[in-house]
């Protein structure tokens, strides 16, 4: 129920922004809802070039930004069992996938892609990765499809030589 709230108030922040960056909404929006679902099918991938801290010659870099890439394209095809095994280890001790599932919400926004802007590594085993999320927000009243892009901070562990996303949402 609280995540609910979260979710509401994200979109609303959205929305808003949306609407204070433009003068006035277009009449008409060119893409509709059955073009982003498609879209959300067909996610490209992110590659090393898109990470501004991330010398081509660094291997971290690149196994990171394929681990939160491949996280990514779990979330946007709603594959939240896929998504849930991208979690730390210790996020999965305490909760089960089914917990995991009960944080998403389908219908008002739909991902669509992810860039990764930046990867901090704080030391070998912790990192903190940027990303810009582009999605769409199904405005009921208006009937319109308003894009967005915000960024978000991750924060990623490697434990066994694996990179886990820490999962912060409280289930």
């Amino acid at each position: 129920m609280e995540f609910m709230k979260i979710i509401k108030i994200i979109a609303i922040f959205l929305f808003t922004s949306a609407v204070s960056a433009e003068t006035t909404l277009p009449e008409t929006t060119e893409t509709t809802q059955s073009q982003v679902i498609a879209t959300t099918q067909e996610v490209p991938p992110v590659t090393t070039d898109n990470v501004a801290s991330n010398p081509i010659n660094n291997p971290q870099h690149a196994v990171l930004t394929q681990r939160v890439q491949e996280r990514w394209t779990a979330l946007i095809k709603h594959d939240f069992d896929a998504a849930y095994e991208f979690n730390s280890p210790t996020y999965r001790e305490a909760f089960s996938s089914k917990a995991f599932k009960r944080n998403f919400a389908t219908g008002k926004i739909t991902w669509q892609r992810i860039e990764v802007v930046n990867i901090d590594l704080k030391d070998n085993d912790t990192a903190t990765v940027t990303i810009k999320l582009h999605s769409i927000i199904h405005h009921l009243e208006s009937g319109r499809d308003i894009p967005v892009a915000s960024n978000s901070n991750e924060s990623w562990i490697k434990v066994n030589d694996q990179w886990w996303y820490v999962n912060t949402t409280y289930n």
